[in-house]
């Protein structure tokens, strides 16, 4: 209970940096957020066989399903709820392309 706490704080507290441009915060406190959220009350569950192997978020296969891409804006990933450059990943998820 107190981990779903502190996550739905720290998701909130990442909202308010996103608002002021305070991206280093900003990741921070969502990346803490999803680790937090172990019974998945703040973030939806992801299906990790879904997200591409390798650094980005696409790979030989196709695209990650919670990829955004926008040609006005940053592109976006709707699991962390942050903007992504170059389509990088930042959930680290499947991100072992070196074996």
């Amino acid at each position: 209970m107190l981990k779903t706490i502190i996550s739905w704080a720290l998701y909130y507290f990442g909202d308010l940096c996103c608002k002021f441009h305070c991206w280093n915060l900003y990741q921070w406190a969502m990346r803490n957020s999803v680790e937090l959220d172990v019974n998945y009350k703040v973030w939806k569950k992801v299906d990790e066989s879904k997200i591409p192997s390798g650094p980005y978020c696409y790979d030989k296969n196709g695209g990650c399903p919670y990829y955004v891409h926008s040609h006005s804006e940053d592109d976006y990933c709707k699991y962390m709820n942050i903007d992504i450059l170059d389509e990088i990943k930042e959930c680290g998820i499947n991100e072992d392309h070196l074996k």
